[in-house]
């Protein structure tokens, strides 16, 4: 399942760093940022490429129409007043809850968020490439089993490190097992 970018914009101190420190045991964020003012959030989201920007109900008042078009996947307000208007956001968080009670509703908002997020796909090919590299073949032996050229081979390695972000054959080969491309049986790494 994909990890979340996450940023955190709120200009109070300590409740900011009260909400990233909660955030801090959820392990299915991958990155965690945090803003003291809304004016670094445009800037913010393309260098992290965030996913979920949580923001105080402050700040979400002062800035609400211009959250709208930040392109993220989903939006947290948090505090101890719910917006009247809640059509721009996805989720409210309300600090009067006990600890255990935000942290499972956030824990619930992150993981509708994750869920949403796409896991990028490989084409048939690109799988049958994945799997014969996981196996051991090189480039040329690929290119003779699947009757293709070597620079194809290649040029799908390249798409497939491009989507999966994957460089090593180690982490290509953990991807394989993990995705059922291979099995443990199959002797990853010695070609059959």
């Amino acid at each position: 399942m994909a990890k979340v970018n996450l940023i955190v914009v709120d200009d109070n101190y300590f409740t900011r760093k009260g909400v990233l420190y909660l955030l801090n045991k959820v392990s299915w964020i991958d990155s965690l940022h945090e803003l003291e003012s809304y004016n670094e959030l445009s800037e913010a989201i393309q260098l992290f490429k965030a996913d979920i920007i949580m923001i105080s109900e402050s700040q979400w008042q002062m800035h609400e129409a211009n959250l709208a078009e930040t392109g993220t996947q989903s939006i947290i307000v948090y505090g101890y007043q719910e917006p009247d208007d809640t059509a721009g956001f996805d989720t409210f968080c309300s600090l009067k809850e006990s600890k255990e009670e935000w942290i499972a509703s956030l824990h619930d908002a992150v993981k509708r968020t994750k869920d949403s997020i796409e896991e990028p796909q490989l084409s048939g090919r690109e799988q049958e490439i994945v799997k014969h590299i996981a196996l051991g073949y090189t480039n040329k032996e690929i290119a003779e089993k699947l009757f293709l050229s070597t620079h194809t081979v290649v040029t799908h390695r390249k798409n497939i490190t491009n989507k999966l972000g994957i460089k090593t054959v180690s982490g290509l080969t953990i991807y394989a097992i993990l995705n059922k491309l291979i099995k443990v049986e199959e002797n990853p790494g010695e070609p059959q």
